[in-house]
């Protein structure tokens, strides 16, 4: 069905999604033909700029504030509607005479215009009878994503974009000081508690250090002999072998033993070497031992 442009222009639109939306005539060229358009869409992979005049799109806003404003052949490009294999097509605006073209020059899209009574005003080498007309269905077109703005507006955007890029700019530098801080003091604690343990074990060094010092000035030449002390003890039990040891003492001072058992007599009176001797309650005796001995000068007689 051929539809009259013109039906569709600078009026409150809704989309299969159901969001409304303004459409408004916009054109296709390499630069700004007037001096208060502005790019809607620029150029990409070899078509041309989209641009859209603010004397056009001024009103709207403020007409239909808070409703996005696209252009028609930015909507028609965005909805694949326009064949990029023909050359000349063309939307018929009051009708068939008088209406709108697009010029694809080697597959992409170089410029757009009106054209009046069948001629091309500004393309003389154009010819009504090549143009195929552009056929589309507006109820089911799909939105681009960025709507018409004025120039004031995309400067506003910029800065706005440009805020929160310092904004999440700045939360990165202050998250990654904050972690150079935290990595800092983890490794400063990290760095305290080592020196902390390596002074510790420097100090138990000096210390094993000192305490061989001490270990070579009174440590003992030679062990002591204690054979002469324990041989009375040994052949006391040898002739009393029911006699206990009760006490000893072998410091380098004094060497003592006291032991206790029963004995026909008193030991004393057999072995004098004996310090002294006592018979208690219950009949056994008790005799102390304490040297220096001589055991050869004193009997060694063998109790009856």
């Amino acid at each position: 069905m051929t539809i009259n442009i013109e039906d569709l222009l600078y009026k409150k639109l809704e989309s299969p999604s159901g969001q409304e939306y303004i459409l408004a005539l916009d054109y296709v060229s390499e630069e700004a033909k007037t001096p208060d358009s502005v790019i809607i869409k620029a150029g990409t992979d070899g078509h041309a700029s989209i641009w859209m005049e603010e004397s056009v799109l001024s009103p709207l806003h403020e007409q239909y504030p808070g409703i996005p404003v696209f252009g028609l052949w930015q909507v028609l490009i965005e909805n694949n509607d326009i064949d990029d294999a023909v050359s000349l097509q063309i939307m018929y605006a009051e009708n068939a005479s008088n209406g709108h073209y697009v010029l694809i020059e080697y597959g992409v899209i170089h410029e757009t215009g009106k054209y009046i009574n069948g001629f091309f005003p500004q393309r003389a080498d154009l010819h009504i009878e090549d143009a195929m007309h552009i056929e589309f269905e507006q109820e089911v077109w799909d939105l681009p994503a960025q709507e018409a703005l004025l120039l004031l507006q995309i400067r506003k955007q910029q800065v706005q974009k440009k805020q929160r890029f310092m904004a999440i700019t700045g939360g990165v530098c202050l998250i990654i000081v904050a972690l150079a801080f935290s990595v800092d003091f983890i490794f400063s604690t990290w760095h305290k508690k080592r020196v902390e343990l390596f002074n510790d074990k420097k100090d138990q060094l000096g210390q094993l250090h000192q305490n061989i010092s001490l270990l070579r000035v009174s440590h003992i030449d030679q062990w002591p002999k204690q054979a002469g002390y324990l041989e009375p003890l040994i052949y006391m039990h040898k002739i009393y072998p029911n006699f206990s040891m009760l006490q000893t003492n072998f410091d380098n001072n004094v060497q003592t033993a006291v032991l206790k058992g029963l004995a026909n007599q008193d030991p004393i009176q057999l072995y004098p070497w004996l310090k002294d001797s006592e018979q208690l309650q219950d009949g056994s005796w008790q005799v102390k031992w304490q040297p220096p001995l001589n055991l050869s000068s004193s009997g060694r007689g063998n109790e009856k």
